[in-house]
């Protein structure tokens, strides 16, 4: 059936990651996704996907709450 659908064939492991990233992708919390996968702790999620989540590749939440429109914390907090 796969063959005649055109898709090419994917092992249950692929899947696995492709749940994981997609559930990322969509916001879910990391966590949940860990226990969801099994895994014993979270730095075994984190080994493996920490590359996909958004809050590594972009600027962190603090740091836009402490610099948004703020003129106290934007004086007095340097790098």
């Amino acid at each position: 059936m796969l063959k005649k659908s055109g898709i090419r064939y994917r092992e249950i492991r692929q899947l696995r990651h492709t749940h994981a990233i997609l559930s990322i992708l969509a916001g879910d919390n990391p966590h949940d996704i860990a226990k969801r996968m099994g895994h014993s702790n979270l730095l075994t999620f984190f080994n493996g996907y920490a590359k996909y989540l958004k809050e590594y590749q972009s600027e962190s939440k603090l740091t836009k709450f402490l610099f948004s429109n703020d003129d106290f914390c934007r004086n007095s907090v340097e790098f």
